[in-house]
């Protein structure tokens, strides 16, 4: 609070050049976005979040596909 966002907003940037993005946890291919764990197919898959991991809809009535 109080602070220079001007001064601050540089660390927090995307850049991407020195960026890596990780690979995912489930199929070791890379993800499209910073920071996440998982890639969207498999998250959509397992019905969790492509970030944290956490379960978002309980997938077992569900058929899910990523056509």
């Amino acid at each position: 609070m109080g602070e220079n966002k001007f001064l601050t907003n540089k660390k927090n940037r995307f850049n991407p050049l020195t960026t890596e993005f990780k690979k995912c946890r489930i199929c070791k291919q890379k993800v499209h976005q910073v920071g996440s764990h998982y890639c969207q197919p498999c998250a959509y898959k397992k019905g969790i979040c492509a970030m944290c991991g956490v379960k978002i809809i309980n997938t077992k009535g569900y058929k899910q596909t990523s056509v």
